[in-house]
């Protein structure tokens, strides 16, 4: 053994050893160590690693130096043989020589520890570090600790630290963190860096600005771009844009060359100072702060211009965001489809379809990738722009290329072809859809087959349905549905009834049995049509064959016995409607009418009803329901429910119906005759009005013009022993306005005042608009307003 180590032969070394365990049994500890400093000498620190597992292993009597064990996981750092550090550190912990708590063993301890904890670092063995931490914790307790464990394991925090980072662990990283800041030795920007952005990522945004603020005086270090970075993104997270933004502006103006040494870091901070003028909806800023930044020389990349375009979406400014792309495109920047995509998607939001297919014209010339996704987006930005002939042409375009559109844009080419009434295209539609493959469902279906059945394209229907049999596919009832329509819109009720009876009569198997929907379509040709006799029988015959009205089926009746003026059977209907929309308001069910126009107009019509047919109670009903629908109600509305009442001599509640109409600045001439005259007929009933009735009487009076009448309704309220109060005198001054009585209303002021009744703004501009008129008002400046007949107005 000593010749083979003098000689650096350690292959023999390792073959005589091996010999002799075969023939003596275990070698001496002595040969151990001096095999394994022969192989550490020449570089042979795994087969040094191999020789030591076996030496501790045969080492009962532990006495093998610890420091053999150290020597040979120094040699394997150094080679980052980072495994097999760690199987050493397991093997000496395991048997011993290290952690039994005795001071002698403080370095060693510490110093294998901390060999162990890089290892761990090296391969983010985020457990294995830990434990290794925990222990070290435990060994120095039980030892009482001392200089070498105070001194020596100051850095383990620190790679604790590092590896719990990198292992993107934030949150068992942070109690470490404190540590590993206090520990000045070891700490540097990076590892300060590592923390705030930890911090950031646990959204711990306050306590990152906290560091970033000990940096230079506690922690003593400079923070650099980096640093400025994370902290401007952590304000931007925390809502301290200002800040965040007077940060980045600090940074750009420094002349400290730590700033321009690192460009990228530079970009970063501009990313997220541009990414907190967003969060804060602040779009002037971010393209303030973009020009600001590129005169100080830092460079925005591909993140930078796709930041501040999505924050000009966010906000709305389409028509920027665009701009900004073109410049990106200027120099040589290829943004992401993704971030392009998101723009589109904005620009449907906001409607801006133009603006969406100018983007797509630059993207394709700039060569850059264009899928079916942004097609999608184009054709919902120009169809909610209401640009319905240039979605049929973003659809063809897109079908030329092969592309196949989703739900959401067939549906919305077979809506433009249906609004630009380009009927005969919804069936172009389809087949191009067969032509590229794509699936077509049965909503798709419905909605193009409808279409052609308001231009009644029948011939055009019945080639579709014959196309589809080919292709293997069935006809559903939507589309037969829309044959039907077609056939009644041409009048030819014979082959629509036949068809009708042919779907009536089909295997179930066939799935083409009429439902609510057809009933309904059918119903609505028949009304519009002016067949009543063949609506009335199909609504009948929904309840036999137990088919549920909905909200479209009582529409439709409605508006059809409207328009030949059966209002008994409109209120009957409507009263179905009532009925039909308390049980779903009791159900908890919530059903949108699909024409709210003609939802809106059902009930104008049956408040018409209401006041041929006298029925006050159910037009009370009707304008409280539209108002608890947030339905917009006009002074027709008013006026027909306030004709119910007085058909009826409801003169209170004819009154309090006008009580809502007066608050309303629609309201007519000649609808406020027809509530005057009601109200003076309520009067003359014998009725005793209370001052609201006279306020209310007295204000129609003003809204007609009726001065005369105004004022003898004031006089009556005297004698009726009633008190007027300041609503009364400024609806009686408003009387005298429209008169051009200023006089009058001069009077009734002073009594007013004198009464103790304070005049409102209204009142006393209308008095000086009188009094200018008739030249009896100046302006002072001692005085704000005086009046020449000795009455001054302060």
């Amino acid at each position: 053994m000593s010749a083979c180590e003098a000689g650096g032969q350690w292959r023999e070394a390792m073959e005589i050893v091996e010999r002799s365990r075969k023939v003596t049994g275990t070698p001496t500890p002595t040969v151990y160590i001096a095999l394994v400093r022969l192989l550490l000498r020449c570089g042979q620190a795994e087969a040094a690693a191999d020789v030591l597992n076996t030496a501790i292993v045969d080492d009962r009597a532990r006495r093998i130096p610890g420091q053999v064990g150290l020597d040979v996981m120094k040699q394997l750092i150094a080679g980052k043989c980072f495994k097999r550090v760690l199987e050493v550190y397991r093997m000496l912990r395991v048997r011993g020589y290290i952690g039994r708590g005795r001071n002698s063993r403080a370095r060693l301890t510490t110093m294998v520890t901390c060999y162990g904890a890089r290892a761990a670092e090296a391969l983010i063995a985020w457990r294995d570090v830990q434990d290794i931490y925990r222990l070290y914790l435990a060994d120095r307790e039980a030892s009482g600790g001392g200089e070498d464990w105070e001194g020596l394991g100051r850095s383990l925090p620190c790679v604790v630290f590092r590896t719990l980072y990198k292992a993107k662990h934030y949150e068992e990283a942070l109690p470490y963190l404190e540590d590993a800041l206090s520990s000045k030795k070891f700490c540097n920007t990076i590892l300060i860096n590592m923390g705030i952005n930890c911090l950031g990522k646990t959204k711990r945004w306050e306590e990152a600005v906290a560091v970033f603020e000990r940096m230079p005086t506690e922690l003593g270090h400079e923070p650099d771009s980096m640093t400025h970075g994370l902290v401007v993104n952590s304000l931007a997270l925390s809502g301290r844009t200002e800040e965040a933004i007077e940060l980045f502006d600090s940074m750009c103006k420094s002349t400290n060359p730590i700033f321009k040494s690192n460009p990228p870091a530079l970009t970063a901070c501009l990313n997220s100072a541009i990414n907190a003028c967003d969060i804060a909806g602040r779009w002037e800023d971010a393209l303030d702060l973009a020009r600001r930044a590129e005169k100080a020389g830092v460079k925005p990349d591909m993140i930078s211009y796709s930041t501040l375009m999505n924050t000009l979406c966010h906000a709305g400014e389409c028509g920027r965001a665009l701009e900004v792309f073109r410049k990106m495109i200027k120099k040589k920047l290829e943004p992401g489809l993704v971030s392009c995509n998101y723009v589109l998607t904005y620009c449907s939001k906001h409607k801006a379809g133009m603006v969406a297919m100018e983007f797509l014209m630059v993207m394709k010339k700039a060569k850059l990738k264009v899928t079916a996704v942004s097609y999608n987006a184009v054709i919902a930005a120009l169809f909610q722009e209401e640009q319905y002939h240039l979605v049929l042409e973003m659809f063809r375009e897109m079908q030329l290329f092969g592309l196949s559109p989703d739900g959401f844009a067939i549906k919305h080419c077979l809506q433009a072809c249906d609004i630009t009434e380009a009927y005969d295209a919804a069936a172009g539609v389809v087949r191009g859809l067969w032509k590229t493959g794509t699936p077509v469902d049965e909503r798709a279906y419905t909605i193009a087959f409808s279409v052609l059945a308001r231009g009644a394209y029948i011939g055009v229907i019945e080639d579709l349905m014959n196309d589809m049999e080919t292709r293997g596919e069935t006809p559903g009832e939507g589309c037969y549905t829309s044959l039907i329509t077609a056939y009644c819109k041409r009048g030819e009720w014979e082959r629509a009834q036949a068809l009708f009876e042919e779907m009536q009569q089909a295997p179930p198997e066939e799935n083409i049995a009429p439902n609510q929907f057809t009933y309904n379509a059918l119903i609505s040709v028949y009304t519009f049509s002016g067949r009543l006799d063949l609506a009335t029988q199909k609504f009948t015959e929904m309840a036999e064959v137990g088919l549920q009205y909905d909200i479209r089926t009582f529409v439709n009746m409605i508006l059809g016995f409207a328009r030949e003026d059966r209002y008994k059977d409109v209120l009957v209907m409507f009263q179905g409607l009532e009925n039909l929309l308390s049980a779903n308001a009791r159900d908890g069910i919530l059903v949108q009418p699909r024409s709210q126009t003609g939802y809106r107009n059902c009930y104008h019509e049956t408040l018409k009803g209401c006041e041929v047919e006298g029925n006050w109670q159910m037009a009370r009903r009707i304008l409280k329901s539209m108002h608890l629908q947030s339905m917009d109600v006009d002074v027709v509305a008013y006026g027909a429910a306030i004709g119910a009442c007085g058909r009826k001599g409801r003169w209170k509640e004819a009154l309090e119906i006008l009580r809502e109409m007066e608050a309303r600045d629609d309201v007519t001439g000649g609808e406020w005759r027809k509530a005057l005259h009601l109200l003076l007929k309520m009067i003359n009933s014998g009725i005793e009005p209370d001052t609201i009735a006279y306020n209310a009487s007295i204000s129609a009076s003003a809204n007609c013009g009726e001065w005369q009448m105004a004022l003898k309704l004031f006089d009556s309220l005297f004698k009726a022993g009633l008190i007027p109060d300041a609503r009364t005198y400024s609806a009686v001054m408003i009387a005298c306005f429209k008169g051009h009585q200023w006089q009058k209303a001069m009077e009734l002021f002073l009594r007013m005042v004198s009464e103790g009744k304070l005049p409102n703004k209204q009142t006393i501009n209308i008095l000086m608009e009188l009094l200018d008129e008739a030249g009896k008002f100046s302006k002072r400046k001692d005085d704000r307003c005086c009046v020449r007949c000795g009455f001054s107005v302060p």
